[in-house]
């Protein structure tokens, strides 16, 4: 094409709109892809948004055993808030950043405070239905024989409501897309210290000792997966 521009003739190209639009729809494609394939890793600490939540999730779910609200479950003489532990935290964020379904092992997540540390995971988008997912294992739990009903997990559940712990630290990452994870966000929960004694809970009135569940060497409960494709706990 050609135009004058004052006293000189200018030749320019021709912009076809079917050029612009295949430019538009690759570089569309392309920033899909970048953003599938990108991390976005949490930064742990005591005020962010997933700790303050699961810091309120966790103690009061415990508050309900202490005051015999919790349908099925024996009432606990003793069951302390938890507190945030920056140590346990990065320990968790760590392992979340894997982006892999299961748990690290005992030796991976001790810290200096801790030598003995619990964990629970979850895949899934939102950080309550993580929790939910975990706290929801109560009923399957039975005190007196200290086992979970058959068939069913309760692990996570111990885990959440275990008299000993006194504290938690969580993380996250955002993971990629992928047929191994599609569950969007690694959410991990450690806590301090672990299984330590012999019973869940203290009792107003005496009970027989017992063992904790038993437990794979990973330091994870031996589960299956969970029903819902978008979503795992373990």
């Amino acid at each position: 094409m050609t135009r004058f521009s004052g006293s000189s003739l200018v030749h320019t190209k021709p912009i076809h709109t079917a050029n612009v639009m295949n430019c538009t729809l690759w570089c569309y494609g392309l920033v899909l892809l970048i953003r599938s394939a990108a991390v976005v890793r949490g930064v742990p600490s005591s005020t962010d948004e997933l700790n303050t939540l699961m810091l309120q999730l966790h103690n009061s779910a415990r508050q309900k055993l202490l005051a015999c609200q919790l349908e099925g479950q024996p009432q606990a003489k003793s069951m302390p808030d938890l507190v945030y532990d920056q140590g346990i935290a990065d320990k968790a964020q760590s392992w979340a950043d894997n982006c892999t379904v299961g748990h690290d092992t005992y030796n991976d997540r001790k810290t200096d405070t801790f030598a003995t540390v619990g964990q629970n995971f979850a895949g899934n988008t939102d950080f309550s239905s993580a929790f939910d997912s975990w706290f929801a294992e109560y009923p399957y739990y039975n005190f007196d024989a200290n086992t979970c009903a058959a068939s069913k997990t309760c692990g996570h559940y111990t885990q959440v409501v275990w008299a000993q712990t006194t504290h938690i630290g969580c993380a996250f990452t955002e993971c990629p897309n992928t047929a191994q994870f599609p569950y969007g966000k690694s959410i991990v929960c450690n806590y301090g210290p672990a299984y330590v004694l012999s019973m869940f809970f203290v009792l107003r009135c005496a009970m027989p000792q017992m063992s904790p569940p038993n437990y794979d060497d990973d330091g994870g409960d031996d589960d299956d997966d969970d029903d819902d494709e978008t979503t795992i706990i373990w």
